[in-house]
């Protein structure tokens, strides 16, 4: 039985936060915790900020630049071919895709942004990281998942992300 990360990052009811405490949640589990700090500093500042995006990949290309040499961020918007249970990208552990998500009601609109590192969903709605599925996907979107609207993904061409990295220096003392 797999133990599920906690969030520390709680995004408040009726609160328009998600999109940078879900990241916050993803980088914090996997020890970037300065970024995580970062985004929730911004997250707690950009309530209905319309460039969140930007904002968001400013931040973490600025923290990416003191913990790797190589990593590149990547922006996808309405591309219909991203698939994010199915893409290999999802279960990576040098990968964080941050997405906002579409629902499936008639209007479609944009009902929430969570992120995903390694199969884990992080929804800062909850209190736990849990597994990706349909079912988080649509838990997400008031019951009837869409599709994802826009990703950033964020790739470090290391090897091991900085929690394995942590655990081999404890290793070899």
């Amino acid at each position: 039985k797999c133990k599920l990360p906690k969030l520390k990052f709680k995004q408040a009811k009726e609160d328009h936060t998600c999109y940078f405490s879900a990241a916050a949640n993803a980088f914090h589990h996997i020890e970037h915790k300065q970024l995580a700090n970062n985004l929730k500093i911004l997250f707690e500042k950009s309530s209905h900020h319309f460039q969140q995006t930007e904002l968001l990949k400013k931040s973490i290309e600025v923290n990416m630049n003191e913990w790797f040499r190589n990593y590149s961020i990547t922006h996808l918007v309405e591309d219909d071919n991203f698939n994010v249970l199915t893409d290999p990208l999802s279960r990576k552990r040098n990968t964080v895709i941050i997405m906002t998500l579409r629902d499936g009601h008639e209007d479609g609109g944009i009902r929430h942004a969570a992120a995903v590192w390694n199969n884990l969903y992080f929804d800062s709605t909850l209190d736990i990281a849990v597994p990706l599925s349909q079912y988080a996907l649509k838990y997400s979107c008031q019951g009837k998942f869409g599709n994802v609207h826009s990703a950033v993904i964020v790739t470090f061409s290391n090897k091991y992300d900085a929690k394995t990295r942590n655990k081999r220096k404890r290793k070899r003392r």
